[in-house]
């Protein structure tokens, strides 16, 4: 029976915490070949039917988005535009939210990644209902959770936490068992029926969002799988299970230090291109971090085992300590951070390769997305508060995406076209 353990976390070469402030740096981004970046389709795939019904067969009833929604056991606060960690942000604070005091404050739970339904559809809606999801990592990457709240629910929305959690067959055993996901999960993508979570050392874990699972929470906080007749999920009421994931190789990954999958944004595709996942890797206090894009969604937008997803384009970047990057039109915005729990960080609006603007940005900032029928770019900050920050603090915030970008592309239209030259 997995249980979860909590270790507070620890700083490490693919750990996103920083330990000093980025300097700004003009230097301009740049072009490299991305075509011996590969990922490579496994897990059940083919056979997640199969899974997922012995499952429901065990007695886990199928839940949608709509009844997590309608569930949420939790209500966020309404945001100040003037909080502390926003303190630095020159643009209007448009929308956003806090989390409850529990969340707020939490150190056992860090919030990393950050999508929403208009990655997800066209519309920016799924079953009628406009949806934020943010992913939070255990301690030192012990599981992951993803919390789902509901735009339009008001200033101080109600939301859920949804476990993610993998359906394996041990060795020597008919029955079906979950297990924790062990991961940072600094990026999420929701797209279709599926999430994509960033594994950083080895490519994306796939999710199936129409396959939530319903748990008992009562008892075992700690506890993830089956024990004396029921299943649990470590105090969640619902468990999101992984269906498969796309992988670089281990020679690639390690040995020949492929790229690393620290965030995750969605390229939306402009004439007649496919959508993609722009991955993107953090550097602490260094420059030339790799931002790959990987078309992954063709006409029938799925996956099966043994499949090769080739990147696209990829470039490397002149800033340091990246947590999001973002393409808007001919924009690419990079997020980063700086000076740990006390320093804001940096927001650099780049116009092909050359920067356009270097924004002053939130403190403790992390992944990146966009709304485009909103015109909104939405982020989020970790930092719990303490004494020993009075900038500290736990948001979602979103701004004008062409307040952001400025007079860079003044009197022209910031709609999504991101596409391959997304990454010149």
């Amino acid at each position: 029976m997995p249980s979860l353990e909590v270790r507070r976390p620890r700083a490490c070469a693919y750990d996103r915490r920083v330990t000093a402030p980025p300097t700004p740096t003009p230097r301009r981004n740049r072009s490299i070949d991305g075509s011996r970046f590969a990922l490579r389709a496994s897990g059940p795939w083919e056979r997640v039917g199969e899974l997922l019904g012995e499952l429901h067969e065990a007695g886990l009833r199928r839940v949608s988005v709509q009844e997590v929604l309608d569930g949420a056991d939790r209500v966020g606060r309404a945001l100040d535009r003037t909080e502390p960690p926003l303190a630095a942000i020159q643009q209007p604070v448009l929308t956003g939210f806090g989390w409850d005091f529990e969340d707020a404050t939490t150190t056992r739970w860090y919030p990393q990644g950050i999508t929403s339904t208009h990655d997800a559809s066209d519309d920016g809606l799924w079953a009628g209902r406009e949806v934020v999801l943010v992913s939070w990592v255990l301690g030192r990457n012990s599981s992951v959770r993803v919390s789902f709240c509901e735009l339009t629910a008001g200033a101080s929305p109600r939301y859920c936490h949804v476990l993610l959690a993998e359906p394996v067959r041990r060795w020597g055993r008919e029955a079906i068992e979950l297990k924790p996901i062990r991961l940072h999960a600094g990026g999420i993508v929701w797209r279709g029926p599926h999430l994509y979570v960033a594994d950083t050392l080895r490519g994306l874990r796939v999710f199936a969002i129409d396959e939530m699972l319903e748990v008992a929470r009562t008892s075992a906080p700690g506890c993830v799988g089956y024990r004396e007749g029921r299943w649990y999920g470590a105090g969640h009421r619902y468990v999101m299970p992984q269906v498969g994931a796309l992988r670089m190789g281990l020679v690639r990954s390690i040995i020949d230090r492929g790229p690393r999958f620290s965030f995750l944004s969605l390229g939306r595709g402009v004439d007649g291109a496919s959508d993609s996942v722009i991955s993107g890797e953090y550097r602490a206090r260094q420059p030339g971090a790799r931002l790959v894009s990987w078309p992954l969604f063709g006409e029938e937008e799925g996956l099966s085992a043994g499949a090769t997803v080739r990147a696209s384009s990829a470039l490397t970047t002149g800033r340091t300590n990246l947590q999001g990057a973002l393409p808007i039109g001919n924009h690419l915005l990079l997020a980063s951070s700086g000076g740990g729990r006390r320093g804001s960080g940096r927001l650099a609006v780049y116009e092909g390769e050359r920067l356009a603007a270097d924004r002053p940005w939130a403190t403790g900032p992390e992944d990146l997305a966009y709304l485009p029928a909103r015109d909104l770019v939405l982020s989020l900050t970790e930092h719990a508060p303490g004494a020993d920050s009075e900038r500290a603090g736990r948001l979602v915030f979103g701004l004008s995406a062409r307040a952001l970008i400025g007079g860079a592309d003044e009197g022209g239209e910031t709609e999504a076209e991101t596409g391959d030259h997304l990454l010149p």
